[in-house]
């Protein structure tokens, strides 16, 4: 693997040095829990390659990215599988390969694990691997055509958030699992269906970040039915996880022209001292990069445009140390 790997995603938050292991508050409110089966270390399938392919690149595109907490290295995922790369450049190193189809890897706090996702179980599933390729286990244990999206770690390194989305009502929930194999799972944010099964009471949650004290979730949040065609309104949610207590941080804004014009926000990134936040958002047919001061409420462009989209807040986002630094791809 060569040197230059151009990053598709937009920014990632990381800190210098992370915090020390902090216990989260317990959420108590719509919380319904579940008890994983066990699973052995790697529940693969017993699949044979009956060919091999051998290439080499120095670029990609649609790629998931991932920064070390100490801002030394970066993870991505490539063709199915995960690599890890110098933050000076240099030289990819694989994590896993085969015949699995392996994505979306996040770095666990203390910079040791990544949580990702793969279908080596025969269905797509939360797993987790260490950083030099080892110890592989599966997390969760769906076996139902699930379809997850976002991994991302607790502060403490406990729990991985994920959202999964259900294809029979068109919506994403949020999820938290034990980081062990045979652990709980809860729904932190279930989607809202009533009685009456109104599409438009539903709610979608997606791109989850956690505060490095361990006090808040950041994640997109979408109400209503969820149409093709046009640019979901998504808005930025912020959640006290001892209390449940959710508030709105960004506003999906109204255009004149709703296909151009929707500056529908997702994907947050939010800063290590837990004061700044960084977003994606759709403006005039482009994806750019929004700063959000958490205290003042201070809202200003960091970068536009910065890639193309699908309008959908599957692309990764990440920040880099102090305060930000900019991964960009162009193409």
């Amino acid at each position: 693997m060569a040197s230059r790997i151009p990053l598709t995603v937009l920014l990632a938050w990381s800190a210098a040095a992370w915090p020390g292991a902090q216990s989260l508050p317990a959420a108590e409110h719509r919380a319904a829990s579940l008890a994983a089966p066990a699973r052995g270390v790697a529940a693969e399938l017993p699949l044979q390659a009956t060919r091999r392919v051998r290439f080499d690149t120095d670029e990609g595109t649609w790629m998931s990215v991932a920064v070390s907490p100490d801002g030394r290295a970066l993870a991505f995922d490539l063709l199915g599988d995960l690599y890890t790369l110098p933050m000076e450049g240099g030289a990819a190193r694989p994590v896993t390969t085969g015949l699995a189809y392996d994505s979306q890897p996040a770095f666990s706090p203390d910079g040791t694990r990544l949580a990702f996702l793969s279908d080596r179980s025969g269905a797509e599933n939360v797993w987790v691997v260490r950083v030099a390729g080892t110890h592989l286990e599966q997390i969760s244990s769906r076996d139902d055509n699930p379809v997850f999206v976002s991994p991302t770690w607790s502060a403490d390194g406990a729990s991985i958030y994920v959202s999964e989305y259900h294809s029979d009502l068109n919506a994403f929930d949020l999820w938290k699992f034990e980081a062990r194999p045979g652990g709980t799972a809860t729904a932190v944010v279930p989607i809202n269906t009533t009685a009456a099964d109104n599409p438009d009471n539903r709610t979608s949650t997606v791109g989850a970040a956690a505060s490095k004290d361990g006090r808040f979730l950041y994640y997109a949040s979408h109400t209503g039915a969820i149409k093709l065609g046009a640019t979901p309104e998504w808005t930025i949610k912020r959640r006290e996880l001892a209390s449940g207590e959710e508030e709105t941080v960004v506003f999906a804004n109204h255009g004149p022209r709703p296909d151009l014009n929707s500056a529908t926000a997702f994907r947050p990134a939010v800063a290590p001292d837990g004061k700044t936040l960084v977003y994606g958002t759709h403006y005039d047919g482009a994806t750019g990069l929004r700063l959000l001061n958490l205290e003042t409420r201070e809202d200003r462009w960091l970068a536009f445009p910065v890639q193309q989209d699908s309008s959908r807040p599957r692309a990764g986002a990440t920040c880099c140390r102090a305060t930000a630094s900019l991964l960009t791809a162009r193409r």
